[in-house]
């Protein structure tokens, strides 16, 4: 019983002595021990000369600047080098660097002593180019330089961009993104279609569909190449195209069902500009100050806008006629020719005779003869006699036959699939 009872009292001792001790844990404030003093020890490191990179080893690239200079160009990627400048003015292939073109990207490899050892130059073939495209490079020989054009190796992607028109068609492209070459090929398309200087309204839609080219070199952005397929909606029409390679090196534009955009005559001899007068039986004359009949239509453009023949034909008169200065004369067939007038100057190689090809470019906006701004004077002559060219509606080419039409719809198929992927999928406004 005693033994009990002691146990008992121990016990209780033990667990009164943990309730003080966790007591005691639980009020005590918590304290921090002093950190050591802060101690600056300095020890001496043996530098040992590392050697200087070889030539070859630094690779810069730059973009060429509106109206760089060779000279600007070379100061750019390392030191000025008189006996390069010389050379690329003398050698044949190297002479292609002086058409310095604004925006290309330039790649050199430059040496320790900052010398420019060898540069690489894209030579740009234009969009739409059936050249592939070319590189020029320039490099030390030894005790000279050498200079090749070889090919460039070029990554393909295809590019599906979308936009909404609010004021014109260049503003809503920008804002999508989408390239100024691939724009400027728009109107071009549907030129027997539509007039893009005086049809396009707010809220007009486009997509399209077009393929960029990356050199792997550098570390540019990619060059637009061709437009591959666009769809056009306005309010009161649909317009679409897509490109068909017809196999023989050769190809065009046609609608999703096959048939050719090409019509016998274009609705507008410019691109973006602005009807200033129209055909009328009566007005009142700029420069004479009269009423007289204006059997045409003034295109109101800057001095030098490219003027285009509106259908294939063959120059029938290229000179100055009293008036009209600086005129070309195209005749289409045996009724019917356009005449195009007030130039500052004809296109060269335009005389008499010439074949023309549908937007061919032949000549420019000026204000010679009596003129009071420069801007185009346009007839389209019937049997001699001036018609009204809105009267006159391009007529349509027979379709495709069976056979071809199903070579068509296999080749443009998948172009065709990622235009209607974005009726499916959303995709961003551009407001």
């Amino acid at each position: 019983m005693q033994t009990l009872t002691g146990k008992r009292l121990a016990c209780t001792l033990v667990a009164a002595l943990s309730v003080a001790t966790l007591t005691a844990f639980a009020v005590a404030p918590l304290t921090e021990e002093p950190l050591p003093p802060n101690l600056r020890i300095v020890e001496p490191v043996v530098l040992r000369p590392q050697p200087l990179s070889t030539a070859g080893e630094f690779l810069r690239q730059t973009v060429i600047s509106r109206g760089e200079s060779l000279g600007s160009l070379f100061r750019k990627l390392g030191d000025q080098d008189r006996h390069l400048i010389d050379f690329v003015r003398t050698d044949p292939a190297a002479r292609k660097l002086l058409r310095l073109q604004a925006g290309t990207t330039v790649r050199a490899e430059v040496d320790s002593h900052n010398q420019i050892q060898s540069l690489s130059y894209p030579l740009d073939g234009g969009i739409d180019s059936s050249q592939p495209p070319m590189r020029l490079e320039i490099a030390r020989n030894g005790v000279g330089w050498q200079a090749e054009v070889v090919p460039m190796l070029m990554d393909r992607a295809l590019v599906t961009r979308t936009a909404t028109v609010t004021s014109s068609l260049f503003a809503a492209t920008d804002r999508a993104d989408i390239p100024d070459e691939i724009t400027a090929r728009i109107p071009e398309i549907f030129a027997s279609d539509m007039d893009f200087h005086r049809d396009v309204r707010e809220g007009d839609k486009l997509r399209v569909v077009y393929e960029t080219f990356t050199d792997p070199q550098t570390l540019s952005d990619g060059q637009p190449g061709r437009l591959l397929a666009v769809e056009y909606q306005s309010r009161d029409k649909r317009l679409e195209a897509v490109w068909f390679d017809r196999g023989n090196g050769e190809g065009d534009y046609y609608n999703f069902e096959g048939r050719t955009l090409r019509k016998a005559f274009l609705r507008s001899p410019m691109e973006f500009t602005r009807i200033s007068s129209g055909f009328t039986l009566g007005r009142r004359h700029p420069v004479f100050r009269d009423w007289r009949a204006h059997r045409g239509i003034d295109y109101a453009a800057p001095a030098g806008t490219k003027i285009r023949t509106i259908g294939d034909g063959v120059v029938e008169f290229a000179g100055v006629q009293r008036g009209y200065g600086n005129v070309v004369i195209v005749k289409h067939d045996k009724d019917r020719s356009t005449l195009y007038a007030h130039m500052s100057r004809v296109a060269p190689a335009i005389t008499e005779g010439s074949k023309l090809t549908q937007g061919q470019v032949i000549g420019f906006v000026g204000q010679t003869g009596w003129a009071s701004g420069p801007h185009l004077h346009f007839e389209f002559l019937v049997n001699g006699e001036p018609n009204d060219p809105e009267a006159v509606l391009p007529p349509p080419e027979p379709p495709m036959d069976m056979q071809a039409l199903a070579y068509f719809r296999d080749s443009t198929s998948d172009l065709l699939q990622r235009m209607r992927w974005q009726d499916n999928h959303q995709v961003a406004a551009f407001e």
